[in-house]
Parts: C-alpha cells; sequence; structure tokens
C-alpha cells in the first residue's frame, strides 16, 4: 500500500534475552538472525556534473536534474540496507506480492553458498529474481547482507580481483545541436573531461535519425569524433555510442565507421537495435573494410536468458546489460559465461550515482567486467564522500555493504513525498 513517511521502530529479534527459564529448567536459545521486517520505495532528486544535451532518440536535451527511486530493506535488528529501482517500474500487483513474500526471510537464506561466497540464488527465489521485473530488490538485499558480515559488497563474491575499477565519463551528448554551434564545443567539452582525470569517455552519434537528418547528420559525427579525438590526444579511449541513430542508415553507418577508422574508436555501441542477424552482417562487413572497432549493445536486453544468446553467438564485442535492471547477481552470471566466449561485460548505467557505485563493485567482483559507465550523476539523498576518484579510477573502501550510506536529507524526502512500504 501507498502512505506517507512512517517511522519505523526496530525490533531486538531475540537479543533480549540469552536463556529462557523454566520451573527448574535452564537452557540456551540460539538467537535469530536479523529478518526482512519491511521494503520501501521512494523517489528522490539528484543532478547531473553538467547540463546533458541530447541524444539520438531525444526529443529535447536531458537537462540537469533528475529522479531516481531508492529501494530500501529494513530488517528487525535496524538494519538498512539500500539499493535503486531499475527501469522495469516496481509497485505493481507481482511486485508487490513477491517483495512480500520476502518480509520474515534472512536475507543470507535468499542465496545458497560456497564457504564464504555467494554462489547462487537460493532455489525458491531463482527465477524471480532472475527477472528484470523483481531484479532491483537485490540490491538493498545485498547491502544489507553486506552490513551483516561486515563485509563489502564485492567481497561476498569473492572480491576484490582489482585494485580499482577503469571508468569513462558518458556525458558527452549533441551539445553542438543544443547549442547550435559546430564541433569546437564537444572539442572543448572532450578537453575538460580529461582535465577532471578521465581516461576514456563515450560520446554520442547518430545524429542522421532525428536532430540532422540524413548525410548532413552523418557527416556532422564523423566530423565530431574527428574533433574530439585531437581534442584528448592519444592514451585515452573514445567509445561511440549511436543510440539505434542508424537504424534506417545501414549503408551511411559503414561509412561512418570506415570514416572514423583513423581514430581509433574503442567501441561502437548501438548502431541500431539489437538483432542478431543484422549484427552478423556488420561483422562481416566491418571485417571485409579491415575494420577493427569492437560490436557493442545489450542495454535493452535485461533478462539473462535473452543475454546470453547475445554472448553465445558471436556477435558482439561488448556487452552491456543494464546493471540495476538485470540485477547484481545476474551480471556478475553474464560475465562469467561472457569469458568464455571472449565477450567483455560492460554494465549500463545512467541517471543513477547507485547504480555507478554497484557498477564499481561489479568490477571489483569480476575481471571481465572491464569497464563502470559514470555519468557523473549525483544522488542528493546518499553519501558517497568514501569513495575515490583517482586517475580515471573508481575506489570502493573497505566498507560493508555497497560502501554508501543515506544521508539525513532522505528523512526530509521521505517526509516531503509519498513511499511505498510493504511489511
Amino acid at each position: 500500500m501507498r502512505s506517507t513517511r512512517r517511522r519505523f521502530l526496530a525490533a531486538s529479534a531475540g537479543a533480549l534475552a540469552a536463556h529462557v527459564v523454566r520451573p527448574g529448567i535452564t537452557w540456551p536459545v540460539r538467537p535469530r538472525r536479523p529478518v526482512i521486517e519491511r521494503l520501501t520505495l521512494l523517489a528522490v532528486p539528484g543532478a547531473f556534473h553538467r547540463s546533458i544535451a541530447m541524444n539520438a532518440y531525444d526529443r529535447a536535451p536531458k537537462g540537469k536534474a533528475g529522479t531516481t527511486r531508492i529501494v530500501r530493506v529494513v530488517l528487525s535488528d535496524g538494519t538498512v540496507g539500500a539499493g535503486v529501482e531499475g527501469y522495469r517500474r516496481f509497485g505493481n500487483d507481482s511486485t508487490l506480492a513477491f517483495a512480500r513474500s520476502l518480509i520474515g526471510r534472512e536475507p543470507r537464506s535468499l542465496y545458497r553458498w560456497d564457504g564464504d561466497r555467494i554462489a547462487a540464488f537460493a532455489d525458491d527465489v531463482a527465477e524471480a529474481l532472475g527477472a528484470p521485473e523483481y531484479a532491483c530488490l537485490e540490491s538493498p538485499i545485498l547491502d544489507a547482507l553486506g552490513r551483516l558480515e561486515q563485509r563489502p559488497v564485492h567481497a561476498l563474491f569473492g572480491g576484490p580481483v582489482r585494485e580499482a575499477a577503469d571508468c569513462y565519463d558518458g556525458t558527452l551528448y549533441f551539445k553542438d545541436v543544443e547549442l547550435d554551434t559546430g564541433v569546437e564545443v564537444l572539442a572543448d567539452l572532450a578537453r575538460r573531461i580529461r582535465a577532471d582525470g578521465y581516461r576514456a569517455l563515450k560520446m554520442k552519434v547518430g545524429r542522421c535519425d532525428r536532430w540532422m537528418p540524413g548525410e548532413p547528420g552523418v557527416d556532422r559525427d564523423i566530423e565530431a569524433v574527428h574533433a574530439v579525438r585531437a581534442a584528448v590526444g592519444s592514451n585515452f579511449n573514445v567509445m561511440l555510442d549511436a543510440n539505434n541513430g542508424y537504424r534506417e542508415h545501414r549503408a551511411a553507418a559503414l561509412r561512418f565507421l570506415r570514416s572514423v577508422a583513423d581514430c581509433e574508436p574503442y567501441w561502437i555501441e548501438e548502431l541500431f537495435p539489437e538483432d542478431v542477424d543484422a549484427y552478423r552482417e556488420l561483422r562481416r562487413q566491418m571485417h571485409e573494410l579491415r575494420c577493427t572497432t569492437r560490436i557493442a549493445d545489450g542495454e535493452s536486453v535485461n533478462a539473462v536468458p535473452d543475454i546470453l544468446p547475445w554472448v553465445e553467438a558471436g556477435v558482439l564485442d561488448v556487452v552491456q546489460p543494464d546493471l540495476r535492471t538485470a540485477g547484481f547477481s545476474n551480471v556478475l552470471g553474464v560475465a562469467r559465461a561472457a569469458e568464455q566466449h571472449g565477450v567483455t561485460v560492460v554494465p549500463h548505467d545512467w541517471g543513477s550515482e547507485i547504480g555507478k557505485l554497484m557498477g564499481v563493485h561489479a568490477a571489483l567482483a569480476h575481471r571481465n567486467v572491464r569497464f563502470v559507465e559514470d555519468d557523473r550523476y549525483t544522488n542528493h539523498a546518499i553519501d558517497s564522500s568514501s569513495f575515490a576518484f583517482r586517475d580515471g579510477r573508481w575506489h570502493a573502501p573497505a566498507r560493508p555493504g555497497w560502501g554508501f550510506d543515506l544521508g539525513d536529507v532522505y528523512e526530509r524526502f521521505a517526509r516531503d513525498g509519498e513511499e511505498l512500504v510493504v511489511e
């Protein structure tokens, strides 16, 4: 049910007494482990590092402000775990019914364990938590479990496998189109990104679909890539993301790739909607052109059974399930499977600071998670100051759970707005 913010009174769950006494008999009672008492959902505001322009499918610039919905679990001992909703909206009858089924469960019981490491979901919840409709519930559960175990989330899966996570700035949109200028504005932003310490960026292409239809858009894409490469220089990765902007321009896509080959793009992402046969043909054509740019896609394919055929088909070099929507354990499972096929996993994230921090943990938990997508978005309700950004890499703290805290301002947002409570 939907209600305004309410105060939660933490239960002691067995901590009041170490023994039960009966006349003439005393025996020890094993304290009950904390169980899930409530789940909550609350929309909270945030902002990007700077105002973001449009991409190939947008109808207007994205701007600077944003909103994400924080998911929490409250345990019977007062422990609070926090996570974030994915693209599948939580709150319909089926998701609420599954959320209610978790009330009274010990977080640890939702997993199968290999010693002190999570091996898989428990059998009775594996199907649900493997589905994008419910996967967002795992993020607060993992945070709470990490706090109970006094370990970072990546350590629950056997990490860290590296010291820090490589990342890329993902905010270079069509600022030239928004401001009606040339590509010099993109070059200036690229120089700023490098000056901010990043060693990789992702820029948007695909102007030919809507904003500069046809050949003029292709020409501007080519000019933009060359301007950005000149601005950042060498020893700097430049990724390209078309957001399906070449869906009606397949021949033009090859001209574009051939024309920017000397800029050595790290990957080309979402040239057109996910279609295995179309990407198989693209790979063949790129091979004929001796184009070595990696092919990336998959942010709209978030159910593991739907992701794996892409991995096995050999048409992608990089697969990009959305981390918040696919779920943390599921993305790690894809990373393990993809590694066997020489495919790298780079989880998609946008408009979510929590999603980015989850990406850092994913990169620390598995070596086949190559990059973290950094949208430079700040969620106003959390304190993530324990994370450190240095030399293009994110360093996670050795703190339990995800490593961020809900700030005092969360309570104000909860009072001022409606909070969904499942109990």
